[in-house]
């Protein structure tokens, strides 16, 4: 069972993916209502540790390529005035 992630800056910073072997990057989904603007919002966690915030998606008739991930924002506490914890 995949953990969801509670959307707060804490939270984020101190999660830590388990990697399987062989995957460079793990998506975590977080734990928002899907009637809400934020469907589909997921962490992006690298082995070197870098995270982002995107969207996972999925193009109709293209079930075999798998799910596509946009990007919105790089999660970094020290370099992003937007992400500053309260």
């Amino acid at each position: 069972m995949i953990q969801k992630l509670i959307y707060k800056n804490d939270s984020i910073k101190k999660f830590k993916s388990a990697f399987k072997k062989n995957r460079s990057r793990v998506y975590t989904p977080f734990g928002l209502d899907r009637n809400t603007k934020y469907k589909g919002l997921n962490l992006c966690e690298y082995k070197s540790g870098e995270k982002y915030l995107g969207v996972l998606f999925r193009l109709r008739g293209e079930r075999g390529r798998g799910p596509g991930f946009f990007p919105v924002e790089k999660f970094d506490l020290t370099k992003n005035p937007r992400f500053k914890s309260n």
